[in-house]
């Protein structure tokens, strides 16, 4: 699979694992976050009237395009949301219509889907801001339903608006290679080669590449350059005289050429896991990988308690992918998005690919001792929580998108020879990681090389550079070099975090909206300081101890199992299975009504007109309800508070811990949780 600079999509999937039932993703329950009632969106879509194969050289010398792109007739239409639209937030939809390719005078017009996020404020600030998703190729819109709590601190004081960057996700026309997705999950239960996984996976793209110009894309109009004019042509569009820009991933790559090329506009910029323009991106994956790799290994031999339990992490990786090579093993893992199951070959090369690709996501951080142990003695309850969320995300990229992009932004300024040179020094890891194939791939995608190396980033823009510590793709010292080169800017790094730290605590959103509110000032760090260490999973984490709970987005206090890991907001699970797990959220008593039938509708369940049981506790009623959903059993407890919010509780489980985990867990659990005051 290519090599995505994805936002952390893991979190979403594993709330799936609870709320989803359907392959349909707009099927899915929302769960408002605990906010007022939302005013009317303060940026107004203001539409103006319409007006009426080249290979990879060897050495590479591209001749780049023009250094920005002309304006143009680009224009705003409001149009019907492609999704539906999340409760609890007012959303107006449109489309920005510009050209494919801006040197081309005979160019046609795509569209590119956007959303704009009322703020709930009555007093908002006047500048909103926009999120740049990363990928390049992943979709930002198919997925907000599922971010509110992304967004909601953000919505408190200004609008936020989100679009689908050309080629990807609601756009139009999408880049997707589906001959590429499903040749990944045809391969899965097939014992290959990394050679021979590899000529599978360029011959889907030349099919899907073959099929996508035969569409009538042009794939030279699909690069960086094109998505930084995108940008500045949606400002004025929308008749916005000034934003802040947020970027994650890939979209701090467009967001610092954003600034470069068009930084009228701009008030501040938000660069999580910067991407910069000037780095060597190939060549620098195995390298980048192998410091995460090291960061975990190292985090873990000073840890008294995950050394004892999981002694020498890194030779047991590489020992236990030898063995798997040598004599694979096999089990079944469960897609959250899709609810399929797949029989999966476990091979060294997936069982390090996985690994790797764990280390994007905060959360699974603490499971991989366990992970690599139990699969050295072909025990993959940990890889299945884990892989399953992997390939979970294939649904929602773009592989067109992104080879688009990069065949025209990365590969013309590297060779084979600087990759293979790179991951020379480390011969352990190069194996399983060398992203040779976009030279093949490159060889007949089409693209042209553009020029977005070339030219520093001058602009005097307040920037925040947000890093985490163990990120495996963008490592922090390229925040660090982002930094270096922006003046005014400020660089925040995260000791436990990972890609994509915004949201991964209270503390991250502190930073940004303190940020945000007086960008020349350098926001208010302190609580950095109090961030819990990492805490690895060990199996004297195994108790029921119940520990205070509080999530002020969600606009909960409650408590959870000592030593459950956090898959989402207000979800946590025991892991070892991953189907033990306990979901706490709060919804507007208007949107009640609407979650149990949904809940039934997609586990294809029928919920009694009369609950089970009826619980009366410190003054609340709930409703209690026992199932039993797809080899598990669930408990479901809804009631109704004082200040015009509905709980919601759900716990599941294997059926022969339900009723131990039902005492320990669940009852304490409904005596303790409660809303908070609005602050």
């Amino acid at each position: 699979m290519p090599r995505l600079l994805l936002v952390p999509f893991t979190l979403i999937a594993l709330a799936l694992i609870l709320a989803c039932g359907r392959d349909d993703p707009e099927s899915i329950p929302q769960f408002a976050t605990a906010t007022p009632a939302p005013a009317p969106p303060t940026v107004g879509p203001t539409p103006t009237v319409p007006p009426a194969d080249t290979p990879v050289p060897a050495d590479p010398s591209p001749t780049p395009i023009v250094d920005t792109l002309p304006e143009t007739d680009a224009f705003f239409e409001p149009d019907v949301c492609k999704i539906r639209e999340p409760q609890g937030v007012i959303v107006q939809c449109g489309n920005l219509v510009v050209p494919e390719n801006r040197t081309d005078p005979d160019s046609r017009t795509i569209k590119l889907h956007v959303m704009v996020f009322g703020t709930y404020s009555r007093n908002p600030a006047p500048d909103p801001l926009l999120y740049l998703a990363g990928g390049p190729g992943s979709s930002i819109v198919e997925t907000a339903p599922y971010q509110l709590s992304l967004f909601a601190p953000f919505l408190a004081e200004r609008d936020v608006i989100v679009f689908d960057q050309r080629g990807v996700g609601a756009s139009e026309p999408v880049l997707d290679c589906p001959e590429d997705t499903q040749s990944v999950f045809d391969n899965l239960n097939q014992h290959l080669t990394v050679e021979e996984e590899k000529a599978l996976h360029v011959e889907a793209l030349r099919t899907c590449r073959e099929r996508l110009v035969g569409e009538g894309v042009d794939v030279t109009g699909y690069n960086t350059a094109e998505n930084a004019a995108d940008v500045r042509d949606l400002r004025m569009a929308l008749g916005i005289p000034e934003w802040n820009l947020y970027g994650v991933s890939y979209g701090t790559r467009l967001a610092l050429a954003t600034m470069r090329d068009y930084p009228q506009g701009i008030r501040s910029v938000i660069l999580d896991s910067t991407f910069p323009l000037d780095v060597d991106f190939y060549p620098s994956i195995v390298p980048n990988a192998d410091r995460a790799l090291k960061t975990l290994f190292d985090e873990c031999a000073a840890s008294s308690t995950c050394s004892r339990a999981y002694p020498d992490l890194e030779s047991k990786l590489f020992d236990t992918a030898a063995l798997l090579d040598a004599q694979p093993g096999r089990t079944t893992v469960f897609n959250p998005f899709t609810r399929q199951t797949h029989e999966v070959v476990v091979t060294g090369d997936r069982l390090v690919d996985t690994v790797f690709d764990a280390l994007y996501v905060e959360d699974f951080i603490p499971l991989l001792p366990e992970l690599i142990y139990d699969a050295a003695e072909y025990e993959f309850d940990m890889f299945e929580l884990v892989f399953g969320t992997i390939i979970g995300q294939i649904e929602f990229r773009s592989s067109g998108m992104y080879f688009s992009f990069n065949c025209a932004d990365e590969a013309p300024f590297t060779t084979q020879t600087q990759v293979e040179s790179a991951s020379d020094s480390h011969p352990q890891l190069a194996p399983y990681l060398e992203p040779d194939s976009i030279f093949d791939i490159c060889g007949f995608w089409g693209s042209e090389p553009t020029d977005i190396k070339s030219r520093p980033v001058d602009a005097d823009i307040p920037t925040l550079v947000l890093a985490g510590r163990f990120d495996p793709i963008t490592p922090p010292a390229w925040g660090r070099r982002a930094e270096s080169a922006i003046v005014g800017s400020h660089y925040v790094e995260f000791p436990s975090g990972a890609h994509g730290v915004l949201g991964s605590s209270d503390c991250s959103f502190d930073i940004t909206l303190d940020f945000l509110r007086d960008p020349a000032q350098e926001p208010d760090s302190s609580c950095i300081a109090d961030l819990p260490s990492l805490a690895f999973k060990t199996p004297a984490t195994t108790g029921i101890a119940l520990v205070p709970f509080e999530d002020s987005r969600l606009g909960i206090r409650s408590v959870v199992p000592a030593g459950w890991i956090q898959y989402g907001p207000g979800i946590h699970g025991e892991s070892t299975r991953g189907v033990t797990a306990i979901m706490q959220q709060a919804v507007p008593t208007n949107a009640a009504p609407q979650i149990l039938p949904a809940f039934a509708q997609q586990f294809g369940v029928t919920i009694p007109e009369e609950p089970d049981q009826m619980l009366e506790l410190d003054g609340l009623r709930w409703d209690i309800y026992r199932l039993s959903l797809d080899n598990r059993s669930a408990a479901i407890a809804i009631s109704d508070d004082d200040e015009g919010m509905t709980l919601f509780l759900m716990l599941t489980s294997e059926p022969e811990d339900h009723e131990a985990l039902y005492r320990n867990v669940f009852l304490p659990t409904l005596a303790e949780i409660d809303t908070l005051q609005p602050q």
